[in-house]
């Protein structure tokens, strides 16, 4: 699921960035696909310096707002 929707994503040049909490189950696995294969990041946050390590994410430049992403399951 995860390769083809990774493969979706880059034939529509799509970045997909992911961000997860340390420690947290997210099959990150089989996720990290989907920014691997875009070109995209994987962030890990540790929940006891969350504020930081959010702020210096967001300190990448934006590059789209109120984005509606509509993903269909086979």
């Amino acid at each position: 699921f995860y390769a083809e929707l990774a493969l979706r994503a880059k034939q529509k040049n799509l970045l997909v960035n992911i961000v997860t909490i340390k420690g947290e189950g997210c099959k990150l696995e089989a996720l990290s696909t989907l920014a691997t294969e875009t070109n995209g990041n994987v962030s890990i946050v540790n929940p006891e310096n969350i504020g930081d390590d959010f702020a210096n994410i967001l300190k990448d430049e934006v590059v789209g707002l109120n984005v509606n992403v509509r993903i269909r399951l086979p």
